[in-house]
């Protein structure tokens, strides 16, 4: 997974990413984003995740979840569904989301029922208590937000060559980030590194999938089994595994982006 990467249409995609974000006068650019999203698969697919939660002290808290995801035409939605520990199986989450609006909704068990989570904080909320926010999430799935992407050069991230880009969001994208720096794989065109930076152009959180953990799948796209998001303002870090990935079908699509049936994965 990039952490996880995209997921949805790749035509669509690819045509909205390119819409989206400003071209500047070098070919080359534009060809990494193709590149980028050929790892689009054709169809939706979840991931059966383990995330570790590392705090100021060292502590260390683990989760698994479904996690489901797919975007296209401005658009992304996500559903995170627990099932460890215990006590926190049955729980979900649905982030719907455009560059202009965030929708949020809870299913806690004990209550039986779904919840609209609202308010500013929103965009500064995170899965679980992690390190991983709302946005984050998005990118981490290469839903970025609109706004004027360049190629800054070429370099190395873990022995490997990379493509360098940089991503300003649109004034009028909500974002809690002013700038976006990728180091993008040349061979996967896979971000290998991510700098999201916040006010004043200081290091806020960084990504880094791991090169070793990279896979093909069916000869077709790429994705990292392995990746880690740090919050450097927070010395705080979150692991993320990909245990299985799968295709999902039309029915379960349907389900599990509905805020009536999101829970309910089966």
């Amino acid at each position: 997974m990039s952490i996880i990467d995209s997921i949805i249409r790749k035509t669509a995609l690819i045509s909205g990413l390119l819409a989206s974000t400003q071209i500047w006068a070098q070919p080359q650019i534009q060809s990494v984003l193709e590149c980028m999203h050929a790892n689009v698969p054709d169809t939706a697919q979840f991931q059966n995740l383990q995330i570790s939660y590392v705090n100021r002290l060292q502590e260390t808290s683990t989760y698994e979840l479904q996690l489901f995801a797919q975007h296209g035409k401005g658009e992304f939605e996500a559903t995170a569904i627990i099932k460890k520990p215990a006590r926190l199986t049955g729980g979900a989450y649905l982030l719907r989301s455009t560059s202009e609006n965030y929708q949020v909704y809870m299913y806690a068990p004990s209550l039986g029922q779904v919840r609209r989570v609202s308010g500013d904080g929103i965009t500064k909320a995170t899965l679980l208590g992690t390190d991983l926010g709302w946005e984050d999430l998005q990118i981490m799935y290469n839903a970025f937000m609109e706004g004027s992407m360049s190629l800054k050069g070429e370099a190395e991230v873990q022995g490997r060559p990379v493509y360098q880009l940089q991503l300003i969001p649109s004034p009028k994208t909500i974002s809690v980030y002013n700038r976006i720096y990728l180091d993008v794989d040349k061979e996967s065109c896979i971000p290998l590194e991510i700098r999201l930076m916040a006010q004043g152009d200081q290091l806020h959180k960084r990504f880094m999938a791991d090169a070793n953990s990279l896979i093909k799948v069916e000869g077709k796209y790429w994705y990292a089994s392995r990746s880690q998001l740090t919050d450097v303002r927070e010395g705080t870090r979150t692991e993320v595994t990909v245990l299985t990935q799968a295709e999902a079908d039309e029915k379960l699509r349907a389900r599990v982006f509905n805020p009536k049936s999101f829970y309910n994965s089966r």
